[in-house]
């Protein structure tokens, strides 16, 4: 073989070699493209993931705020019930026109709002399976809530065969605004003794009586409770944690 032939072939095989690698190198820049696009759409993924695991624990914060507020709420009015809802120890005495021995009397207030009725409304209810029967629903100021009953049985006593029931009395420190919100609420339910002499006669019984009153104790204790700053501290607590999350 000569020179030439010699030459040719190495020049042959330098231009293979030459082009396996320029192969390789491509396939290796082909596989290294894949990886970084591959890399992309995993970072892609994680980043989406760890933006909805924020989102999740901003919402499980909201969560735990609403839960905790509720918290708070139960326990202050566990305390205002437990101050309130327990009978209380004032002394009741009947009159001549005024039966107040089986009166219940729930609060602590310095104003009373009362409720009373007859015998013959409670019999009749009995007998007849009603479930409300007339009751009168007043305020007073007096240190005596038996006695302003009294004056109002007493000025028709000749009018009457027997002496007034008194059933309920809520003490409270602002009679007239209970009184008005009760009212309000019965008339509402369809609770107002429209065929009535008297004013302020319901056809109701004592247990809706002073299921309005527990609502009316909330809704007090609810619109008085001061959780604005209890509710910055929360947003915040909520702000350190996503600052450690990012």
């Amino acid at each position: 073989m000569g020179v030439i032939e010699i030459t040719i072939c190495l020049i042959a095989g330098a231009v293979t070699a030459i082009t396996i690698i320029t192969i390789l190198q491509k396939e290796r820049a082909f596989t290294a493209g894949k990886n970084l696009r591959q890399l992309a759409y995993d970072l892609k993924t994680v980043m989406k993931e760890r933006s909805e695991l924020k989102r999740q624990l901003r919402t499980t914060q909201e969560e735990v705020e609403e839960l905790r507020d509720s918290l708070l709420q139960l326990c202050d009015e566990r305390d205002v019930m437990e101050a309130v809802w327990e009978e209380g120890d004032q002394e009741l005495r009947s009159t001549k026109c005024v039966d107040a021995e089986e009166a219940a009397v729930f609060g602590r207030g310095s104003e009373w709002v009362y409720a009373y009725t007859f015998p013959a409304h409670e019999q009749l209810a009995f007998a007849k399976r009603l479930e409300h029967f007339p009751i009168k629903v007043g305020m007073s100021t007096q240190e005596n809530v038996v006695h302003r009953v009294h004056q109002q049985v007493a000025g028709t006593s000749t009018a009457i065969s027997e002496r007034a029931t008194l059933r309920l009395v809520f003490r409270v420190n602002e009679a007239r605004q209970f009184e008005e919100w009760l009212h309000q609420k019965l008339s509402k339910a369809g609770r107002k003794a429209s065929e009535s002499v008297g004013v302020e006669w319901y056809r109701t019984n004592p247990t809706e009586l002073e299921r309005l009153f527990r609502s009316y104790v909330l809704t007090k204790t609810r619109a008085s409770r001061p959780i604005a700053h209890k509710k910055q501290a929360m947003n915040d607590e909520r702000s350190n944690v996503e600052s450690d999350v990012s």
